[in-house]
């Protein structure tokens, strides 16, 4: 007898199929010695974007392996460090000056702007797209009126004023240091 949950997840996974975009991630992964559990695959579908599931029970709680070579952050702007690949990039003059969570966020934008040409390019173009952020901190002014009278609204805007105030201020040190982002990148 199958279970009303397994028949939905073999629904879900019968409307899934695999991406090319996701095929390049693995073999972009498996060419930097990541694992991937060989009973999970990878899938894509609008409901839930880029997904891992697995094909059969796991014998083993692993996934995944990640190396740390495949590391994207501001420590490979960090060039006195040797765990994650060096990266030539104008962002290495905010070091210290904007807050390392902030860096990440930018260096991931900075990655993004660079599409083919960015070592992982192959993850980026699996991350969800701004056009996808469902999340309330990215509602327009006039969504975010539908949370009027929950304790949602003012957490949100909260959340927007915290990452206004980050971008402001990271604004204001990559011009004094001289860094020049794209066009394409902002808020």
């Amino acid at each position: 007898m199958v279970s009303p949950a397994g028949s939905a997840f073999r629904k879900r996974r019968a409307s899934a199929h695999t991406d090319p975009r996701a095929e390049a991630l693995l073999c972009w992964f498996a060419a930097a010695k990541g694992w991937l559990n060989p009973h999970v695959q990878v899938l894509f579908d609008h409901t839930h974007g880029f997904h891992a599931v697995a094909a059969q029970p796991l014998a083993s709680p692993v996934v995944a392996s990640c190396p740390l070579s495949l590391t994207l952050s501001h420590l490979s702007l960090h060039h006195d460090q040797d765990l994650v690949p060096h990266v030539a990039s104008p962002l290495h003059n905010c070091l210290g000056r904007v807050p390392d969570h902030v860096l990440n966020y930018l260096f991931l934008a900075e990655q993004h702007c660079l599409g083919e040409e960015s070592q992982w390019h192959p993850y980026i173009a699996c991350l969800p797209k701004p056009e996808s952020m469902a999340a309330a901190v990215w509602f327009t002014d006039q969504d975010i009126e539908f949370l009027r009278g929950t304790n949602l609204m003012q957490a949100t805007r909260d959340r927007q004023t915290a990452l206004r105030d980050q971008w402001e201020h990271a604004q204001t040190i990559m011009s004094e240091c001289g860094v020049v982002m794209s066009d394409e990148f902002d808020l």
